[in-house]
């Protein structure tokens, strides 16, 4: 592929970086600058593109806490409280996108139902970040 095609297949992508450029976050005013384009694609329709890039950004982001925040007792229906509270969001949004009635995530939500595996993978695609981040770490 010569570099003319390479810059025409990536442009929209590319274009993303002009608005922030992706880099170790190390201060909570960087985690404030990302989450907030975080927040800006979580609130629209994306395109493919759109969505690589909040992957990008939430995988900054999920190192980032990583490291700072003690979640290794933190319970899986805590995790999505969390992400739902940090992403500005209400329980009712994630039925449809994650959880298929208000119930059921009234239930996931109050610990009174276990994240299926299905669950999880949803999550995980909804809020870009690992799968690994509502098992319950042991130790």
């Amino acid at each position: 592929m010569d570099t003319v095609t390479v810059e025409a297949t990536h442009r929209a992508y590319l274009n993303l970086f002009m608005e922030i450029v992706p880099r170790p976050i190390r201060s909570e005013e960087e985690a404030d600058v990302i989450q907030e384009h975080m927040n800006t694609l979580l609130g629209k329709t994306r395109t493919e593109d759109e969505e690589d890039f909040l992957e990008l950004l939430g995988s900054l982001m999920f190192l980032w806490e990583d490291g700072r925040y003690d979640l290794s007792s933190a319970e899986p229906h805590e995790m999505v409280r969390v992400l739902i509270e940090d992403n500005g969001l209400r329980q009712k949004d994630l039925v449809g996108p994650v959880f298929p009635t208000e119930s059921i995530a009234s239930e996931v939500l109050a610990g009174k139902r276990n994240l299926t595996y299905d669950f999880v993978h949803r999550l995980s695609q909804y809020f870009h970040v690992p799968a690994g981040a509502f098992f319950k770490k042991s130790g």
